[in-house]
């Protein structure tokens, strides 16, 4: 799978729905909502909820630009709602008449392969994606304290610690099949059955026992039911409300350094390791007069350690744009994790950066645990996923975080860890994540903020923003195909048409330099018909002279360097696939 449409939750919708699927012009959409603060002061609390839909009938390396995210509606701050479905109505209409059809829509582009210009236009939202407090406010499920996960319910392994004062989610060898040697041995053995996924049917059937009175609202772990199972299709659709990979790698990772630098490591960490009699080496020793003291913890680096780590990272010379940043933030002077990361730069961490510099650093068992955490993020993060690897990463994904159980303590398992289980079923039913995850959100989301010049009314700055960039979009659009000589030149030239382009302004002349004359000799050889021969032989061959000024970008690789740590004169390679050819697929990318 590449795509959405490759999925199975696409291909349910086709068998549902056929006469919906006939036509690939009908829209499929997908909705995304996350909170930002409108100003650049990290001590503000106000905070809005733009709603935003992306257009799946799009090329991915489209749908994620500004110009082409549909800004449905935005939640007004300065604190987050209670009831989102208040602002969620209108919405909920207009999809609701999108999809019995909207009459007389004109298409200008699809007559020359048969069909009318003018036709019915229908759209369906496949399913809502949102960080986990805003799966809770858009689905109405509870996604704190107690079976915080909406997936396993009741059937959720948890423990409260009374020690830590928090929820714990532990016992991940219960996701495992139950011949699985990590469910232990004898009468130590877990017997525990493998959660079943809960559907939105047994969801529906706790809401209607809420209603008669049989359940009450607060043991359902239910907070509401949510308006979009007012769309006629909502309650036929595979999958309804998706996690955020994103959200979820960059909670994961800001926990595990915190605990790798030991700023989790405390009295009550001790103690709850006591408690759930995890870790027997870690807990509190009573000394002979009486005072406790904490011995080292295995999952805490130790000084010299940190400052080795943050050294390797400092040296590592990033692609521009890739993560430049994490140089800064891993300063040697100091042995603390920096604070203010943003999610990619936790994603580079993970996938790129950790599994190498943590070489011959801290144990070895939290080593092979961070490696498979790195590896299953990876596979997560794909942009192309083999369908027969999936149930093996199904299981792959409950034996790293029981090796993360033998080798971090119970303050570290939290709702988020848990949701790293799911986040393999998902892809085996909505494809890659490439789509799904909130990277695109969060990139617009600071063009909002820029649109804000009223403090006192940043929502109807926002609002007022977005409608002047999406008119001068779609004027330039249709101005670029009326007249050849605007800015935008998307103009289509009709078969036996010859293009005539004007230029805009007055000219002026100016000598070429030696450089632009070579690169322009160089452009004219390579697009030149009496090249082609030579350029096909040398493509054939794979091979070129070192002393050759160019080569095709088929034949190279992008890369960085991390330094070895028992040998100075070796470095790990670590290939690097730039961010705007994330959305191409492998054999397209051996192609350009």
């Amino acid at each position: 799978m590449r795509l959405v449409s490759d999925s199975p939750a696409v291909a349910h919708i086709e068998e549902t729905w056929p006469e919906f699927a006939r036509d690939p012009r009908h829209l499929r959409l997908g909705l995304a909502s996350d909170g930002v603060s409108p100003y650049s002061i990290r001590s503000s609390t106000y905070s809005v909820w733009p709603v935003a839909l992306m257009n799946y009938n799009i090329p991915p390396w489209l749908a994620t630009k500004k110009g082409f995210i549909l800004l449905a509606l935005i939640v007004p701050g300065p604190k987050q709602t209670k009831n989102v479905d208040v602002f969620l109505q209108p919405l909920v209409e207009e999809l609701s008449q999108l999809w019995a059809g909207v009459d007389d829509v004109f298409d200008n582009r699809t007559h020359r392969i048969g069909r009318d210009r003018r036709f019915v236009l229908k759209g369906i939202l496949m399913w809502t994606m949102h960080n986990y407090p805003g799966f809770g406010a858009i689905s109405g499920f509870q996604t704190k304290g107690y079976c915080a996960c909406p997936t396993c319910a009741y059937m959720l392994p948890y423990g409260w610690s009374y020690e830590l004062r928090k929820v714990v989610y532990l016992q991940y060898s219960t996701f495992l099949p139950l011949d699985h040697p990590f469910r232990g041995v004898g009468a130590d053995k877990n017997l525990d059955e493998p959660p079943i996924p809960r559907t939105m049917e047994w969801w529906r059937a706790r809401w209607d026992a809420i209603q008669t009175g049989n359940i009450q609202l607060d043991e359902s772990r239910l907070r509401r039911w949510s308006i979009l199972h007012e769309l006629p299709y909502w309650k036929s659709l595979q999958i309804h409300h998706l996690l955020d990979p994103m959200h979820i790698e960059a909670n994961v990772v800001k926990s595990l350094i915190k605990h790798l630098f030991g700023d989790k490591d405390n009295v009550r960490a001790r103690r709850g390791c006591e408690e759930f009699n995890m870790h027997p080496e870690s807990w509190m020793q009573v000394s002979d007069d009486g005072t406790e003291t904490m011995p080292p913890a295995p999952w805490v680096l130790r000084k010299e350690e940190r400052k080795t780590l943050c050294q390797r990272i400092s040296k590592i010379r990033f692609p521009t744009g890739f993560g430049s940043y994490l140089r800064k933030a891993f300063t040697t002077d100091k042995a603390s994790w920096p604070s203010d990361l943003k999610s990619h730069d936790f994603h580079i961490l993970l996938q790129h950066v950790l599994p190498t510099c943590l070489h011959g650093l801290g144990t070895q068992e939290l080593r092979e645990a961070i490696y498979d955490l790195s590896r299953l993020m990876r596979w997560v993060c794909s942009k192309e996923i083999n369908v027969l690897e999936v149930p093996r990463m199904d299981i792959f994904a409950a034996e790293t975080l029981c090796k993360l159980e033998k080798t971090l303590p119970p303050s570290f398992f939290d709702s988020q860890i848990h949701l790293l289980v799911h986040l393999v079923r998902e892809i085996s039913i909505c494809g890659p994540v490439h789509t799904r995850w909130m990277y695109w959100l969060e990139r617009y989301m600071k063009v909002l903020k820029d649109d804000v010049r009223q403090r006192a009314k940043p929502e109807g700055s926002m609002a007022e923003g977005h409608l002047h960039r999406e008119a001068m979009f779609f004027c330039s659009t249709i101005l670029a195909q009326l007249d050849p000589g605007s800015p935008l030149l998307f103009r289509e030239v009709e078969d036996g048409e010859e293009a005539s382009f004007r230029l805009i302004g007055a000219g002026s002349k100016r000598s070429l330099s030696a450089m632009e004359l070579d690169q322009i000799h160089v452009f004219i050889l390579y697009n030149s018909e009496l090249m082609e021969d030579w350029i096909l032989r040398c493509e054939e061959d794979k091979r070129m002279a070192s002393d050759e000024p160019f080569c095709y970008p088929s034949f190279v690789e992008q890369c960085f360097y991390v330094e070895c740590s028992h040998d100075v004169d070796w470095s790990f390679v670590i290939p690097y696939i730039p961010r705007e050819r994330q959305f191409v697929g492998s054999d397209s990318l051996a192609a350009t």
